[in-house]
């Protein structure tokens, strides 16, 4: 009875400690978002009690290979086992936990475990080993040794299972945060490359949303306009883009609009002219088209304009020297 009363006092200890290792990876998970440093810190904090004597995490990458390691109180001999993972080789403790769903409890890993280059640091121990899985995907195993009454004990493979998990998940919310960095800089590297074309551009570009309101103006496009793009930003187009026909002085329907009702490439008509925020009048030509969204819906219009003036100046000169050759013809004739 009396061994029965001090077996219970010892399993409430050993359980004791687990909870105790667990609640500070639970803490650790919520702040540390870099997976080598979780899995590294994470083996420390679980055999820094005595509910496991020492603690080991293999991490793999998309293609089931070797990615990372951590261990602690397993010593040099670590470096001999991630030596057989970069090699593409995989102990049983591995291959087991990888192909289930539970805690594998292995009784006498020294005798056991042939191939195992730690079989020595488990003499009179036994060790538990537990798959990193979530949403059916395996990021790495985790393996702890504990004390040979401990190896069946099913609290202790329970909470063993319940922390994996919750290291998974953290492993699972530090790869979708990197995912999501890597689109957010690849966005960031497309708009600069973006902009260093529009500000290089010898034409006039300006940029609008959906709605309608400007969100880029090149320098040409400022200069036409009499509008700073700081200052034309979130603006409604027909407010920066005023047009109007130039022989009877009515406004234009705005390009952009009708780019976002139709859908279409379109261009102005001829005599166009643009109004500056100064009132300065310059005939222009332009083309408006859509921007689509990975969806297949319209996601802003970009208008390119140019400043006719030197056009019409040619085309003027060009009527009066034709109109002087034919009166010099008819003169002789």
């Amino acid at each position: 009875m009396q061994e029965t009363k001090a077996e219970n006092i010892s399993q409430l200890h050993h359980l004791n400690t687990i909870l105790r290792a667990i609640r500070n990876v639970n803490q650790l998970i919520v702040t540390e978002k870099d997976a080598g440093r979780l899995i590294r810190k994470t083996c420390r904090l679980l055999s820094g009690t005595e509910g496991f004597l020492n603690a080991w995490i293999v991490l793999f990458d998309e293609k089931n290979q070797y990615r990372d390691a951590g261990q602690s109180g397993v010593g040099k001999d670590f470096t001999l086992l991630t030596k057989r993972f970069k090699n593409g080789k995989r102990v049983n403790c591995i291959r087991q936990a990888t192909s289930k769903q539970s805690v594998i409890s292995i009784a006498e890993p020294s005798s056991l475990c042939t191939d195992c280059p730690l079989r020595e640091k488990y003499s009179g121990r036994g060790a538990l080993t537990v798959g990193l899985q979530y949403h059916k995907k395996t990021y790495g195993i985790l393996t702890v040794s504990v004390k040979h009454e401990f190896v069946s004990d099913k609290d202790a493979r329970d909470l063993l299972k319940e922390v994996a998990g919750d290291i998974a998940f953290a492993l699972h919310a530090i790869e979708t945060e990197a995912a999501h960095e890597r689109t957010r800089k690849a966005i960031k590297m497309s708009e600069a490359r973006f902009r260093t074309t529009l500000y290089s551009i010898g034409d006039a570009v300006l940029t609008t949303d959906k709605q309608g309101r400007v969100q880029q103006m090149n320098p040409v496009a400022e200069q036409l306009t009499g509008w700073k793009e700081e200052e034309a930003v979130g603006k409604p187009l027909k407010k920066v883009f005023k047009i109007i026909n130039e022989e009877s002085r009515k406004t234009v329907e705005n390009p952009v609009e009708r780019v976002l009702r139709e859908g279409i490439v379109i261009g102005l008509a001829n005599h166009t002219l643009l109004i500056s925020k100064s009132g300065k009048e310059t005939p222009i030509a332009d083309s408006g088209a859509p921007v689509w969204d990975d969806a297949g819906n319209i996601s802003g219009v970009v208008l390119v304009f140019r400043d006719q003036t030197s056009e019409r100046e040619a085309q003027r000169a060009l009527r009066l020297l034709s109109s002087v050759v034919k009166s010099s013809k008819d003169a002789i004739i």
